[in-house]
């Protein structure tokens, strides 16, 4: 019977223990910290470079001709290509040109080109015009040059002998040869730091004008439209960090250093552009043998002579 009474009695105490535990005042969850979002600051826009147009007309025909040119080699997958007429587009001679404008001026890829590599870019016309000279073109094979399709079969790209793409060693010899070989020149310590301020800023210009882009280019998608360096910038700007803001700037802030007649800026901003272009350069000659070897492992021959091809141009 005691006991009865003690378990009874010990469910009582119990009973009003919770009984006294869930009428307590329950503690406030604490307040959720506010966090006030630190606002980021918009991106700068890139600075839009206020050359004189006047001074860059003539290098920007020749680079007009050398896309020209180009064009003309790309056309070996469907056509015979003449060395000759890569010579007249080379020398200016003969109105080789599509566009009326570029046969009537008196400007030339040829006495542009570093000397060092002339003899190489007309190397290419030759060979280029004897891998081409087929009706109707064969498919390309170990020892002998022809077509060859991209791997979804859609494609066609003209390969010589050796399985190189001479359209593509034209192309990237010439942006290198002439191209960064002028902006190289243009850019000497002798071209823009002399007591001239008017000739430093024409040859700041001329250097500008390589690249063949539009004014507005950093602050614009112009996709891949652009030829040439245009194109060649596009593709590596993410991949080096930023490589046309660091360019733009470049020219820029440089062209400002000379209106100031502030040399030690204006030699530091020419390296800026000059050690750009080439690490834009060698990244490019990379990213060809990284997609070689790509290729090579998925068996996409095409691409894998393509991507072998541009490295070697670039180079």
């Amino acid at each position: 019977m005691q006991n009865r009474k003690f378990t009874q009695f010990a469910y009582l105490i119990l009973a009003s223990c919770l009984l006294i535990g869930s009428c307590k005042k329950k503690e406030k969850d604490p307040e959720p910290e506010v966090v006030t979002p630190v606002p980021k600051d918009p991106p700068k826009p890139i600075p839009v470079y206020k050359g004189n147009k006047a001074n860059m007309t003539n290098d920007s025909l020749r680079v007009a001709m050398i896309k020209s040119l180009v064009d003309y080699a790309q056309s070996a997958k469907e056509n015979n290509v003449s060395e000759q007429t890569l010579l007249n587009m080379y020398n200016n001679t003969g109105s080789p040109f599509p566009y009326p404008k570029l046969n009537t001026s008196p400007i030339k890829i040829s006495e542009a080109i570093k000397p060092a590599y002339a003899d190489t870019v007309k190397s290419y016309f030759k060979r280029w015009a004897a891998a081409s000279q087929k009706t109707p073109i064969d498919i390309a094979s170990n020892g002998v040059a022809g077509n060859l399709k991209d791997a979804q079969n859609l494609y066609n790209r003209h390969f010589d002998a050796k399985g190189f793409a001479l359209d593509e060693l034209i192309e990237k010899s010439l942006a290198g040869s002439v191209l960064l070989y002028q902006i190289e020149t243009n850019l000497t310590d002798s071209k823009i730091t002399s007591s001239d301020v008017s000739a430093n800023l024409k040859n700041w210009d001329y250097a500008f004008a390589q690249l063949y882009i539009p004014l507005d280019y950093g602050n614009k998608d112009y996709g891949y439209d652009v030829p040439l360096w245009g194109k060649y910038l596009k593709f590596n700007d993410k991949k080096l960090g930023g490589s046309i803001s660091k360019l733009l700037n470049g020219f820029v802030n440089g062209q400002a250093a000379i209106n100031e007649k502030n040399t030690e800026s204006t030699l530091a901003n020419a390296k800026i552009i000059r050690d750009e272009l080439e690490r834009v350069a060698a990244s490019l000659v990379l990213t060809g043998l990284y997609n070689y070897k790509y290729f090579n492992s998925n068996g996409a021959q095409q691409e894998k002579l393509k991507s072998i091809s541009q490295a070697l141009g670039f180079l």
